[in-house]
């Protein structure tokens, strides 16, 4: 049963590998259109990503363990 698992994540993962199989180029230049600097954010931003984390973990998982769940984010 578990080898039949993996034989069949195996072919699906070629598969994908030969039909998505594209190279990508970036577009590098971009210009910022506010007055704030990405810096000036960047505390903020984590902490809200933090928190959204952990009341996502907490209440879709089903897992009320706010303390664990934080450090393990924190310090992952």
């Amino acid at each position: 049963m578990k080898k039949d698992r993996y034989y069949s994540l195996g072919i699906f993962l070629a598969f994908n590998v030969v039909l998505f199989n594209t190279a990508t180029h970036a577009n590098s230049s971009w210009y910022w259109i506010s007055e704030t600097r990405p810096f000036d954010i960047l505390p903020w931003v984590a902490i809200a990503t933090i928190i959204i984390e952990t009341l996502s973990i907490n209440y879709v998982g089903r897992i009320y363990h706010t303390s664990e769940i934080s450090f393990v984010l924190r310090y992952d």
